[in-house]
Parts: C-alpha cells; structure tokens; sequence
C-alpha cells in the first residue's frame, strides 16, 4: 500500500487515500478500467484521471491544466518492479494548485 492524493471533485476536496502500490488493484479498488496520466507535479508525482469519467459533470483544474472531469489521483513514480511508490507532493501542495468546477 502507498499514499496517494485524492482528488475529489463531487465533494471538493483533496485529501490523502492509501491504495495498492499495482495498477491492476487500484483500477479494482475505484472501479476505473483505465486511468490516463494528464500531468505531472515538479516533484515526479503523476496526475491521473479516469477515461471514462471525461464526460463528468464533477470538473477540476490543476494549475494552469485544462479541465479535468471525474476523481484526480496523484501517485508517485513507478518504482523497483514497477510498483507505485508515495506521492511526494502534499495534499496542500495539490489543494493549493486545484481549482474545482472551472469555467
């Protein structure tokens, strides 16, 4: 398990979640069959979306980002075997960059 930054537009809120450190568990664990990196954070974090989720009426902005549908997660770099390490970043940092419902 690692810590991950959860974004969470519906509510609009980011917050720490802790998910399985292999792609395959966190799909099962948010029910996402495929999660596309949109960004990435000065740090190394990676910022991911659901595909599926792109006609969501839930919308953020990250930075200067286009507009975003659907939850954000930010993971940290693939590691050894290619497992998913912590997010560097924190969830201030995130807060601080994340603009909810943009126009």
């Amino acid at each position: 398990m690692v810590r991950a930054i959860l974004i969470d537009p519906v509510e609009g809120v980011v917050s720490y979640a802790v998910v399985p450190d292999n792609w395959a568990d966190i799909r099962r664990k948010f029910e996402m069959n495929k999660l596309v990196r949109v960004a990435t954070l000065p740090k190394g974090d990676n910022v991911y979306v659901a595909e599926e989720e792109k006609d969501s009426k839930a919308r953020f902005r990250l930075g200067g980002s286009k507009i975003l549908a659907g939850y954000g997660l930010v993971v940290g770099k693939r590691g050894d075997f290619g497992l998913i390490c912590d997010a560097l970043t924190s969830a201030d940092d995130v807060a601080s960059l994340t603009e909810f419902n943009p126009t």
